[in-house]
Parts: structure tokens; sequence; C-alpha cells
């Protein structure tokens, strides 16, 4: 079996965050989109039509922040800078589900949402992209990171 933590580990920005990072990427489930520029949008809905919002930015942190303090306040005020103190809540059972590879049976490319059973970003740059767990274009199951909030690029 394929390991995919390389690519894709979502954790809390600070300790009791609901601020998430994944490699270069930081944000949250939110409950609609927020003006933010150069964010990326991904919404996924589930098996029963569902939606969840996530945006998030890329970032990096500055060379010189070396303490977990100095860390944590850098990113809370990207959460209450960027995202206006709105993320959503978010469980330590979801952020594990959510690190745990899925082995999904089919992950297809379409070219817009449908009802159910897919995902889809649109990237800063206005490209969308959009899967499904039921049709389109067969893709490499490494797409399966587009139902995951925080996609890696």
């Amino acid at each position: 079996m394929v390991s995919y933590d390389f690519v894709y580990e979502l954790m809390r920005a600070y300790r009791d965050s609901n601020l998430l990072v994944n490699k270069r990427v930081v944000g949250g489930k939110v409950k609609e989109f927020l003006e933010i520029p150069d964010s990326y949008r991904q919404v996924v809905i589930d098996e029963n039509g569902n939606k969840t919002f996530y945006q998030y930015v890329e970032f990096k942190i500055p060379f010189y922040l070396k303490s977990e303090k100095a860390l944590s306040k850098y990113l809370k005020k990207i959460e209450e800078n960027v995202f206006k103190n709105s993320l959503l809540q978010i469980s330590d059972e979801e952020i594990e589900n959510f690190n745990r590879y899925w082995n999904l049976e089919f992950v297809g490319l379409i070219g817009s949402l449908e009802n159910k059973n897919c995902a889809g970003i649109v990237k800063p740059s206005g490209e969308q992209v959009y899967v499904s767990l039921q049709k389109g274009k067969r893709l490499p199951d490494v797409y399966e990171i587009l139902f995951k909030p925080l996609a890696y690029f």
C-alpha cells in the first residue's frame, strides 16, 4: 500500500486552534467563503449532498521565528488578520481522518460540481479543478487529496 503522508499531513497551526496547516498552506473550515485575495477555495460535497467549505492561503514562516511561542503568535496573527477569526471548529477526529490514506476505488475529473461525492478547488489564478468519486476521466489516486481540506499542490 502506498503512503501519502509525505505529501499530506494536516495539523493544527498551534495548540487548540482551528487554523490548520499542511506543508505550505494555512486555513480551515469556513461557513462561507471570505473575501481573501490570492486564496484557494475548496468545496467538498459528501454522499448526502452536504457541502463543506475550506479556504486557505499559501504562507512561509519567517526564518527568524524559532520558538514555539513566536510561531504561535505569528500564526494567530494570520488567523486574526487574514481569516478574521471566522474559522469553524474542527475536531481531532476529523483531522485524524483526513490524514489517513483513503484508498478510493475511483477518482475522476469532471467539468463542474455535482450533487454528491465530489470536490472542487478554485485556485488564486482562477483555475478550477473538480473531481468526482463516481464519474469522469480517471485520475491517479493521489487526487483523493481533493476530498480533504488544504489539499497539497
